[in-house]
């Protein structure tokens, strides 16, 4: 049998369509680890990330995140603005148990102000199947000046 060329392509799309459901259907059951991830926080090299339904989110919104913000008085002053991405680990009970900076805000200051409002923000845990779970999250933290104050 001599198949033509829209039967080579239909047959080839085809293989493509079930190699990527193949992959997508991996069981949500299992924790994948990643060993080699530049992203990831250097002091685990085995971090284990699970997935959920709906995400981590801190009590009282994002403003609660900027309300724990102390701007440094010296880079305040300087007029030093930024933002940091802070990689948090948010446990099962909502606490923050580790955070690292991703991006520098671009003062080393500002990066710590950054990392300690971060642990200090409460947050409802992420749920997998109606279950609370730890995952990790990236957060911006803003450092911006208001101008009309000074």
């Amino acid at each position: 049998m001599k198949l033509g060329p829209f039967q080579k392509a239909a047959i080839g799309m085809l293989s493509i369509l079930i190699i990527i459901t193949a992959c997508n259907n991996q069981s949500d059951e299992t924790p994948v680890s990643v060993s080699d991830n530049a992203d990831l926080p250097s002091s685990n090299s085995n971090v284990k990330f699970i997935p959920y339904d709906t995400p981590p989110e801190p009590i009282g919104g994002f403003m609660a995140i900027q309300k724990n913000v102390i701007y440094p008085e010296a880079d305040r002053e300087a007029g030093h603005e930024g933002t940091a991405v802070v990689q948090a680990f948010v446990d099962e009970n909502g606490a923050v148990t580790e955070a690292v900076i991703l991006r520098s805000a671009g003062m080393e200051s500002l990066d710590e102000a950054a990392l300690n409002a971060i642990k200090q923000t409460e947050f409802k845990p992420a749920m997998q199947k109606e279950k609370p779970v730890g995952v990790y999250i990236s957060i911006p933290v803003l450092f911006k000046l208001d101008k009309d104050k000074d």
